[in-house]
């Protein structure tokens, strides 16, 4: 018999306690090794690892599994900033309990940032997170066809998801939600440059994307012949290197005759309007054109 923590941790970090009795554990065995810190109850007849991450450890507590938003970014893909704790349960799921505190039914909670799911029929995944697939999936059916298409568009690009796979899952979605997704590919790196694909698409503009101009030089979009859309990240572009790096491009750019246009993720994902007026008044300017 080995300990407990090796019992729980082999079973993925969750193991119940039926199954830890099956072991040759004890009730005093688990109460005592609780008390340790070698393992963490969960909720009542679940014990899981200390180390186990904390979003997965709300869900079981509540009663199921990390999906959603918040599955998908602990798959690491790319997700809002703000979002709700996403859980998916069975269908027939009883009392469900806190995130935080399983002494409390979650019917007795007046606000909480939790989604629950009425979903989980044995999907693929661990036994507190559902795979990337299944993540994405809960996404395109509840949030906003750009949010929607920005995280399936980060899965694939991190190999999370192939293209195969997305394409016979996406057959399950309704008809509207498959053509608001319909041209989605892992060719956008950020979810800023998704979020702008998806409004140039809403909005019948032509491009081309991730295209090489130079031997150092790729941009985010072209549209028509010379009009360059870069979509500036986060991370890299708030650094004085980040910085110095898209002025240089910029010029280097505007040298070979090109018109470029550089927004920030804040800017598409907040004001998109505005991005498609600057756009706009760009094409109808003939800046798009040779």
């Amino acid at each position: 018999m080995g300990s407990i923590y090796h019992d729980v941790w082999r079973r993925g970090g969750i193991a119940r306690t039926w199954e830890l009795l099956r072991d040759g554990h004890t009730s005093h065995h688990l109460t005592a090794a609780v008390r340790r810190g070698e393992v963490v109850r969960a909720r009542q007849g679940h014990y899981a690892c200390p180390e186990l991450d904390a979003q997965e450890l709300h869900a079981v507590r509540v009663g199921g599994r990390l999906t959603g938003l918040a599955g998908a970014r602990r798959h690491g893909i790319w997700t809002p900033t703000r979002i709700p704790l996403d859980v998916t349960v069975a269908p027939d799921a009883r009392a469900l309990r806190s995130p935080v505190d399983m002494s409390v039914r979650l019917s007795q909670l007046r606000r909480h940032r939790l989604r629950v799911h009425w979903t989980d029929r044995a999907a693929p995944g661990t036994r507190s997170l559902i795979g990337a697939l299944g993540c994405v999936l809960d996404i395109a059916r509840t949030q906003p066809a750009v949010i929607a298409f920005a995280a399936v568009e980060s899965a694939i690009a991190l190999g999370k998801v192939s293209n195969r796979g997305w394409a016979r899952a996406a057959r399950a979605l309704p008809r509207a939600t498959q053509l608001k997704l319909r041209t989605v590919n892992g060719l956008s790196g950020s979810g800023g440059e998704s979020i702008a694909k998806f409004g140039f698409v809403e909005a019948g503009i032509s491009f081309a994307q991730q295209v090489q101009i130079t031997a150092d030089i790729r941009v985010d979009f072209v549209l028509g012949n010379r009009l360059v859309v870069e979509i500036d990240g986060a991370e890299f572009h708030a650094t004085r290197d980040g910085f110095e790096e898209d002025h240089r491009r910029d010029a280097v750019l505007r040298a070979l005759g090109f018109r470029v246009l550089r927004f920030s993720y804040w800017q598409v994902s907040e004001r998109w309007p505005e991005v498609m007026a600057a756009v706009e008044a760009a094409m109808s300017s003939g800046d798009h054109l040779a």
